[in-house]
């Protein structure tokens, strides 16, 4: 029996999974409610972390410190830096970086910490594989790098942000901590982001608008990872 974790940043993102898989509250992280759902096969736990950086982190590490897991899921939206990338489409992140971290003045690189990565990876293990080969293979799909800040994105601000990380395919506000976490505790994680838009002057409304089609996506995934 596997056990999973599944982790959202906003109420929204996971009250449609919440609504019709009548799972169970059994604890409480970070101030938010933990639920749980489990049957021969699997335990899924479900959780909202809060939004940024700092409550992604914080809630993950209490887990972490409380519950055993065998692998994480970052559930979540994002916005989209490349306009062929439909709404809807999901972005699995192959490493994440924090586009907010500037320490530049020393020296380093935009998104830089001093003594650690620029680029976190996400795991490539063989759990890892059957999210993206079974669980996905329906849903149109890019592997790449997604870059996590505190801030909603403007026009401005992506010109910025694509010409330091110009590989770069989303943006959101908590899947770079999460992920630098996990991997400091050696869990496994995969994030998978959903395009709600495309991270412009208008990404706050275009977000809002396309905010049930992207639950829908992740009510999907949550069946089919408690009853693989």
């Amino acid at each position: 029996m596997s056990k999973i974790l599944v982790l959202g940043a906003m109420e929204e993102e996971i009250q449609f999974i919440k609504e019709n898989n009548k799972l169970k509250e059994i604890d409480t992280i970070n101030r938010y409610p933990l639920y749980k759902k489990e049957n021969e096969k699997n335990t899924v736990y479900l959780l909202n972390s809060g939004i940024g950086k700092v409550n992604g982190a914080m809630s993950l590490t209490e887990f972490i410190m409380k519950y055993e897991v065998d692998h994480i899921i970052n559930i979540g939206t994002c916005g989209c830096l490349l306009e062929e990338i439909e709404i809807g489409s999901i972005i699995n992140a192959t490493e994440l970086a924090y586009h907010d971290v500037d320490i530049s003045a020393a020296g380093r690189l935009i998104g830089e910490l001093p003594n650690e990565e620029r680029f976190f990876k996400t795991s490539i293990n063989k759990y890892a594989q059957k999210i993206n080969d079974e669980f996905l293979k329906d849903i149109k799909t890019r592997k790449g790098l997604i870059l996590t800040g505190d801030q909603f994105s403007s026009k401005d601000k992506r010109e910025y942000i694509l010409k330091h990380f110009p590989k770069a395919l989303g943006l959101e506000m908590e899947s770079a901590a999460m992920v630098h976490c996990a991997n400091a505790y050696n869990k496994e994680i995969t994030v998978l982001r959903v395009v709600s838009d495309f991270a412009s002057d208008t990404a706050h409304e275009d977000f809002l608008e396309n905010l049930d089609k992207v639950c829908e996506v992740y009510n999907d995934l949550f069946i089919k990872l408690l009853n693989d």
